[in-house]
């Protein structure tokens, strides 16, 4: 039975939780289908909140019926039902274009409607060919590991261990209806040439179980890449010298890593920081880290800088800090641009972590800008600091008159103005602007 075997491999690999809010994206095929289905009889027991989602990309006439369809299913189940419209770009790569659009939508949805997962129906069969598509484009490890049953701890694929047969046997033993999307026959698409062409010739010339066999392989890789991952996990937190206001890594030991580790090592550097990296990304900052040269500055658009000092690696959640800002105490000023805020208020005690008392009489405003703005006269109190000056340009610093009151992650959080006993005036630093 299709179902237990359902439930066992959702908790086996952490997919749900009792009481969790799961969104389900349903395209009206036969996978989606069969995987709403599956969630709406588990529903009751686990006692979990669903919806379907369907997006219409605008690219295939048929579309329109297929989210009434699908809107139809959600009413007869009494489930909300969401209809989301995307508009990819038409290229070459129209196929990836419309998978990332519809992600992004899909997860824009499940945060703002509160929904913890979002479920696809990937099965066997597209874990085969994802696995065989990334071989012959090029991959690492990571790739060939093909789609994780849980990715970001969001996007869940509960259908990977069952073939298309399968599903279609379940559908017609519960008497439940479907709809053919003529796109997954287009030539024009590679994962269609894959499926109707490649994967028949290997199955026919080389081996009759061709895809169990690549499932088999990636299920092994995968194991193998999670183990790795642990360990530059492990060696990310020995390497890390500070966290604020930049993470920043030791450029020698860095070095020191197996290359396999030094490639996860920044890519789960990225992936702390919420950087949509690609494999290009990562081997940047690897043949930076790599040269002689120092004071190498990199930006990865306007999302993520990376500095190198001679013994450190630094990342930088923005660009340079252009901006010039008078800071009225007590209040609030934002930098969007670099996604941080500071908040300043009357308090007692000390300051906790990401924070500075201006003391007992503060002035009523300071200036906001970056230290490099400062000019040269403030280049010996940055060096006493131990602000490096590649660094400058990207941290934000409070100053008065030329004066350097707070260099975030770099100066003494109290100063002599700080009355221990009485009220100050605290600002704090938080990465939400």
């Amino acid at each position: 039975m299709l179902f237990p075997r359902f439930l066992e491999f959702s908790l086996q690999n952490g997919l749900f939780v009792r009481g969790e809010a799961v969104l389900l994206a349903v395209s009206g095929g036969p996978d989606s289908i069969c995987m709403a289905d599956l969630f709406h009889r588990a529903a009751a027991e686990w006692d979990l909140r669903l919806a379907l989602a369907y997006v219409h990309h605008h690219l295939r006439p048929e579309a329109d019926d297929e989210e009434r369809f699908v809107r139809g299913l959600a009413g007869a189940w009494g489930l909300p039902f969401h209809a989301l419209s995307v508009h990819p770009r038409t290229s070459d790569s129209l196929e990836a274009q419309a998978r990332q659009v519809r992600l992004d939508s899909l997860e824009t949805l499940a945060r703002r409607e509160g929904y913890s997962k979002t479920a696809l129906g990937h099965n066997r069969g597209d874990q085969a060919e994802t696995v065989l598509m990334r071989l012959l484009k090029g991959t690492a490890l990571r790739g060939l590991a093909g789609i994780k049953p849980m990715r970001d701890g969001f996007w869940i694929h509960p259908l990977l261990p069952f073939a298309r047969e399968e599903i279609t046997a379940y559908l017609k033993g519960r008497s439940l209806e479907w709809m053919e999307d003529a796109s997954n026959r287009d030539p024009r698409f590679l994962r269609s040439r894959l499926r109707h062409r490649i994967l028949p010739l290997l199955r026919r010339e080389v081996n009759p179980a061709a895809d169990e066999a690549i499932v088999r392989t990636a299920r092994l890789l995968l194991q193998d890449e999670a183990f790795l991952v642990d360990q530059a996990r492990a060696a990310l937190e020995r390497l890390s010298l500070r966290t604020f206001p930049f993470i920043s890594l030791s450029r020698p030991g860095f070095c020191d890593l197996h290359p396999a580790l030094q490639h996860r090592v920044i890519a789960s550097l990225f992936q702390d920081m919420g950087f949509r990296w690609e494999t290009g990304h990562v081997e940047r900052v690897l043949k930076y880290a790599h040269e002689a040269f120092n004071g190498r500055i990199q930006a990865f658009g306007k999302d993520l800088t990376c500095v190198l000092t001679c013994d450190t690696i630094y990342m930088c959640p923005h660009g340079p800090l252009r901006r010039k800002v008078d800071f009225h105490l007590p209040g609030e000023v934002d930098f969007p641009e670099a996604g941080f805020r500071l908040t300043a208020g009357w308090r007692e005690g000390v300051p906790e972590d990401r924070e500075v008392s201006l003391g007992s009489h503060p002035p009523e405003a300071v200036t906001v800008r970056s230290a490099s703005s400062l000019g040269k006269g403030a280049a010996g109190a940055m060096k006493r600091l131990g602000i490096p000056s590649g660094l400058r340009a990207f941290l934000p610093i409070l100053e008065k008159e030329g004066k350097i009151l707070w260099a975030p992650g770099y100066s003494a959080p109290t100063g002599p103005d700080h009355d221990p006993a009485g009220m100050n005036l605290i600002v704090r630093w938080s990465h939400d602007a």
